[in-house]
């Protein structure tokens, strides 16, 4: 699931710098959801959870529109 994903690009394409845990190079998800569930450490509404600068929320800028 999304832990063992999540573990899998730690050991491989992520590592910790300044305190951030942070992609070493780009990785495609197949949806916003399980990129941030990857980010978050747990199952989440990527829709809801990615915002821009202005706090708004992909579903807003991408889905409603």
């Amino acid at each position: 699931g999304v832990n063992r994903t999540r573990k899998n690009l730690i050991d491989v394409q992520i590592e910790l710098i300044n305190d951030q845990l942070t992609f070493i190079e780009d990785h495609v998800f197949s949806s916003p959801s399980l990129a941030a569930a990857i980010i978050k450490g747990r199952d989440c509404n990527g829709w809801m959870e990615w915002k821009n600068n202005y706090n708004q929320d992909l579903d807003s800028i991408l889905r409603s529109n």
